[in-house]
């Protein structure tokens, strides 16, 4: 399964190509493509603000899109993490620590471009 960061549902409704393509190829592959809560709300919020036709698009988007909730399980694991990226130097948004978690949990694989999520331990990315 891939869950898909913010930056990847930015880059789809703007239409960036390689964001589009690889929508169009799990599609296509009938891949299993989910949100993390946290993700789904850091992109509805930017939609939210900007209102109008990218507010439309994005709420239609999200209809169609699985959102992965986070349970106290997902919480526990978010802390931890965060608490051992922080002895190692690392300050993870608790936003971001969740959305580590739940893809942990799924054993899942991010799409996005953010560099914060790279490198860390036990978290498969795809940098797109």
């Amino acid at each position: 399964m891939y869950c898909l960061d913010a930056t990847f549902l930015i880059d789809l409704q703007a239409g960036e190509p390689e964001a589009v393509a690889r929508a169009r190829h799990w599609e296509v592959s009938r891949e299993r493509v989910a949100v993390p809560l946290p993700a789904l709300v850091e992109w509805l919020r930017g939609s939210y603000f900007k209102g109008g036709r990218t507010l439309r698009a994005a709420l239609e988007l999200a209809e169609n899109i699985e959102v992965l909730p986070a349970d106290l399980a997902m919480g526990h694991d978010a802390a931890r993490f965060g608490a051992d990226a922080a002895r190692n130097g690392r300050a993870l948004s608790a936003s971001d620590l969740l959305i580590v978690a739940i893809v942990r949990h799924h054993h899942a694989i991010l799409v996005t471009r953010d560099p914060d999520f790279s490198g860390l331990p036990g978290l498969p990315v795809e940098v797109y």
